[in-house]
């Protein structure tokens, strides 16, 4: 099983956001509504399969209004949980906000 069904099958159980999301999301002016749009067709953009806290990933989704989202996430047995939201900055990503731009 891939990343991205690994994401799908824990979104299917339940959302979990934690705390740090609930902040950073309020910070930037993202709502859980906007969270739940961006994740219909959420796109793999990094995965983090040795992460010494677990399996996660970050994903790529869009609003309904075309708000690009930035979701790092956790799949887990319980659900998938959310461990921060932000909208991709296009000093530190490409347009397609896929892949990082390069320090020079």
């Amino acid at each position: 099983m891939d990343a991205l069904d690994k994401v799908r099958k824990a979104m299917e159980k339940r959302l979990i956001f934690s705390i740090h999301a609930h902040r950073q999301m309020d910070m930037r002016g993202i709502t859980v509504g906007e969270v739940f749009e961006a994740l219909e067709t959420p796109e793999l953009v990094e995965d983090y399969p040795d992460d010494p806290r677990g399996h996660s990933c970050l994903l790529l989704g869009y609003t309904r209004s075309g708000r690009p989202l930035h979701i790092l996430c956790a799949p887990r047995d319980e659900g998938l949980i959310i461990i921060t939201v932000y909208e991709p900055s296009l000093i530190e990503w490409e347009p397609d906000f896929r892949t990082r731009r390069r320090c020079s």
